[in-house]
């Protein structure tokens, strides 16, 4: 969405509405667009054709986790945009699978892992900046992880590693899909290990544990996290007024986005991907600054000045 509506502004177009139904991604926390003529509708569904059929009436949704569908909000707030002269479709980065049997179709995140045979008894966060204020916060009972999957082991189903799948993940998604092409090539030639399905949930959970240890990956992914960290926002919102920011949130992002990296290096090694920005252990420089210049773009695109 982003791309086409800095092009449409090229050509002339007199504004732009981005209609985001999660109300997430880069165009909705973008703070400047040139001109000011695009204007993010977060949370919003198009659901009525309206003037005509020039306009359309959007309402406000939410997501439902366990169905992938979207809810209507009990106050079912309604946005009309008029004198619409075109319609684009973005599908984004979201994988669909529907057409693929039960048995053999990743929820690509949308499917929960029991915590209890995922995390070690009394497992413990490594401290954080943010373990001063929240303390250890129990787990949930289940955890929606966002780089491992319940059926699939690095891309390859589990149960049947004959069936390969690409996606990105939430940081670096087109460079993930090259990396993740190799890796699945490298599968098929013999070039890259698939080990037991045994081996198989074995790593996977010590991924989640990677996972689990980094700030942003666990808000997304334990419930009971995501609710402990959003009572301290509220209430340093109270003390502090509207205006306060955590002065620790540009480095939950630098966390995050270096552990997408370290992923993507060890697929990088698995595939024999012919550039090297280290391992899953320590990034190497180019790594390093793969990092900081994804880091910089997204802190640019939250920090413009709208006038």
């Amino acid at each position: 969405a982003e791309d086409l509506a800095l092009q449409a502004i090229k050509l002339g177009v007199e504004k732009v509405f981005i209609c985001s139904r999660r109300g997430w991604g880069v165009a909705t926390y973008t703070s400047a667009w040139p001109m000011k003529k695009v204007e993010a509708c977060e949370c919003m569904l198009p659901t009525e054709v309206i003037q005509d059929g020039r306009g359309l009436r959007l309402t406000k949704v939410y997501p439902a986790i366990e169905t992938e569908e979207y809810e209507f909000a009990n106050d079912r707030d309604t946005k009309d945009l008029l004198d619409i002269e075109t319609v684009v479709f973005c599908t984004g980065y979201k994988p669909n699978l529907s057409m693929i049997e039960a048995s053999m179709r990743p929820s690509f995140c949308n499917v929960p892992f029991e915590t209890e045979e995922v995390l070690p008894e009394n497992w413990t966060m490594t401290p954080n900046p943010s373990s001063e204020h929240l303390g250890h916060v129990l787990p949930s009972e289940e955890l929606y992880t966002c780089y491992v999957d319940p059926l699939l082991y690095r891309n390859t189903l589990i149960s049947n590693p004959n069936m390969m799948y690409l996606f990105s993940n939430a940081h670096y998604p087109l460079k993930d899909i090259d990396v993740m092409a190799w890796l699945c090539l490298s599968y098929i030639t013999g070039d890259a290990e698939l080990p037991s399905a045994e081996e198989m949930q074995r790593r996977n959970k010590l991924d989640i544990l990677e996972e689990m240890d980094d700030f942003i990956s666990r808000a997304n992914c334990d419930f009971c996290y995501f609710a402990a960290y959003d009572d301290f926002f509220d209430k340093k919102i109270i003390e502090e007024g509207k205006s306060w920011k955590d002065p620790n949130e540009a480095e939950y992002d630098l966390i995050s986005m270096r552990l997408g990296a370290r992923f993507m290096a060890r697929s990088m090694q698995d595939g024999g991907y012919p550039e090297d920005i280290g391992n899953f252990t320590k990034l190497n420089e180019k790594g390093e600054r793969m990092v900081q210049m994804n880091f910089l773009s997204g802190l640019a695109r939250g920090t413009l000045d709208p006038d």
